[in-house]
């Protein structure tokens, strides 16, 4: 399904889904330049003939905070990181980041799980987020970061065409980042920013989509 973003008045409901919908006046270019532009018009040839196919585009190759996290959040994550798990801001931040949008209720995908989350990270719990454990890192003022395990791949995916094999079919949770983006709803929110190196990845295309304004599922 493909919708014009100029057409539409809301995205798909996610916990840290700020409208993304731009006019046609907005223009995205700090992030969009010349090289990264070549890249994600080749990747995404190999999106459409594959299904997927991972983009990487280094820190170095857009502007130094340009994506602004806050420090509460920045703060679970170092915990995490130092700890040697992998911290992937998710959803929803990452669209608006590279849209050069300022960042609000920031999650982030990791290999830790929950229980190790709550050893590793000071005042969190563990909660539930419709089927899956999660963990909660508490900050003052009522503020909170939500930690997340990467998700399994549903079982009725394995064997589709455009879906890559895993190990971790079936099962809750993964420690592929790949399988974790197929959990999400759009394109646009399956988009990561590695919280250690300032890297961005894209599995499915949602670079494309953010700088064309589609919404595509």
């Amino acid at each position: 399904l493909i919708v014009s973003m100029s057409l539409v008045t809301a995205c798909a409901n996610e916990d840290n889904a700020v409208d993304p919908v731009v006019t046609q006046e907005e223009v995205i270019t700090e992030f969009y330049n010349e090289t990264v532009n070549k890249m994600i018009e080749e990747n995404y040839e190999l999106v459409k003939a594959n299904g997927y196919a991972e983009l990487v585009i280094p820190a170095t190759l857009y502007p130094e905070g340009m994506i602004k996290l806050p420090a509460t959040d920045m703060e679970a994550m170092d915990y995490v990181v130092k700890a040697n798990h992998t911290a992937y801001v998710n959803g929803g931040a990452v669209r608006d980041g590279v849209m050069g949008k300022e960042l609000h209720d920031v999650d982030f995908s990791t290999d830790a799980t929950a229980d190790e989350l709550v050893a590793i990270v000071p005042n969190s719990h563990k909660t539930q987020a419709g089927k899956v454990e999660i963990a909660q890192a508490e900050h003052e003022g009522g503020m909170r970061t939500d930690m997340v395990p990467y998700q399994a791949m549903d079982i009725r995916l394995k064997g589709q065409p455009g879906v890559p094999e895993s190990e971790y079919f079936g099962q809750t949770y993964s420690k592929n980042l790949i399988d974790d983006s197929y959990g999400r709803d759009l394109t646009i929110n399956a988009v990561y920013y590695d919280y250690k190196t300032g890297d961005i990845i894209d599995y499915h295309g949602g670079l494309h989509d953010i700088r064309e304004k589609i919404i595509q599922a």
